[in-house]
C-alpha cells in the first residue's frame, strides 16, 4: 500500500498537470526565464571550482565555474539510477516513488544537508520528474574552509567585500555552511522550483539567484518576499 507521502506527491502531480495548459503560466515563465538568465550571467565566476562536488551522485558542478545551475554538466554515467522515472509525464508507481523519496533524502542528508530540507526537496524532485523536469542539486553543504575560499575569490573578482557579499556570504553567515540551503539547477529545474517550491515548503531567497533555495520559515504558510541579494541586512 503506498505511503501517505507518495500518495500526496502523486495527487499534487496530477493537479499540476491539469493546469499546465494555462496560457498565463507560459507567458510568466518565458518572461522570468529571460530576466533570470541576465542574473546568471552577472553571477559568472563567483562560485569557484566545478570539481568540488558535495552531493554524491549529482552533477559535478557543485560550485560551478559560472555560478549558475547549468554550470555542472553530467556525462551519461553521472545521473542517478532511476532519475528518468516518470519522464513521460506520468507519475512513477507508488512503490517506486516511496523508494525514490527515501533514496533522495538519505543521499542529501549523508552529504550534510538538513534532513527536513532534504525531505521537502525530495517531494519536489519527484513531482518535477512526473512533469518531465529534472532537478539537480548543484551545491549543498559547504565546509567553512570552502566557503571562505569562495568569498575570497569573490572579493578579488568584484573588488570589495561589500560587492562580493551580494553573491557569496562569509562562512559565519552562510546557510550553505549550516547545511540549510541548496542550489538547484539546471535553469529549467530552477525555474520550475521557483514556481512550485512553496507547495513543498521550499523558498527561493534572493532575487538575483534563481538557484538558491531554503526551507520555508517555521510557522509560515507562504514564502517571504525575495531579498534583493545576499548582502541584504548587512
Amino acid at each position: 500500500m503506498p505511503g501517505p507521502l507518495a500518495a500526496s506527491v502523486a495527487q499534487e502531480g496530477a493537479r499540476r498537470r491539469r493546469r499546465r495548459g494555462a496560457v498565463l503560466v507560459v507567458v510568466l515563465a518565458v518572461a522570468t526565464w529571460y530576466g533570470m538568465r541576465w542574473a546568471e550571467d552577472a553571477f559568472a565566476g563567483s562560485q569557484g571550482d566545478p570539481s568540488a562536488a558535495t552531493v554524491p551522485g549529482r552533477s559535478s558542478g557543485d560550485t560551478a565555474a559560472d555560478g549558475s545551475p547549468d554550470g555542472g554538466r553530467q556525462d551519461d554515467g553521472g545521473r542517478d539510477e532511476g532519475r528518468d522515472g516518470g519522464r513521460d509525464g506520468h507519475a512513477p508507481a507508488d512503490d517506486d516513488l516511496e523508494a525514490r523519496l527515501t533514496r533522495v533524502v538519505d543521499e542529501l542528508t549523508a552529504a550534510g544537508i538538513d534532513r527536513e530540507l532534504s525531505r521537502r526537496y525530495a517531494r519536489a524532485d519527484a513531482a518535477a520528474a512526473a512533469e518531465g523536469v529534472e532537478l539537480v542539486v548543484t551545491s549543498g553543504r559547504r565546509s567553512a574552509a570552502e566557503q571562505r575560499r569562495l568569498f575570497d575569490e569573490a572579493v578579488e573578482r568584484y573588488g570589495s567585500e561589500r560587492e562580493a557579499r551580494r553573491w557569496v556570504l562569509p562562512a559565519d553567515r552562510s546557510a550553505h555552511v549550516a547545511g540549510t540551503a541548496i542550489d538547484v539547477g539546471r535553469t529549467e529545474g530552477a525555474l520550475w522550483l521557483g514556481e512550485h517550491g512553496q507547495e513543498y515548503g521550499l523558498c527561493r531567497v534572493y532575487a538575483n539567484e534563481i538557484w538558491h533555495f531554503e526551507a520555508m520559515p517555521d510557522g509560515a504558510d507562504r514564502c517571504p518576499q525575495l531579498l534583493p541579494d545576499s548582502s541584504s541586512g548587512w
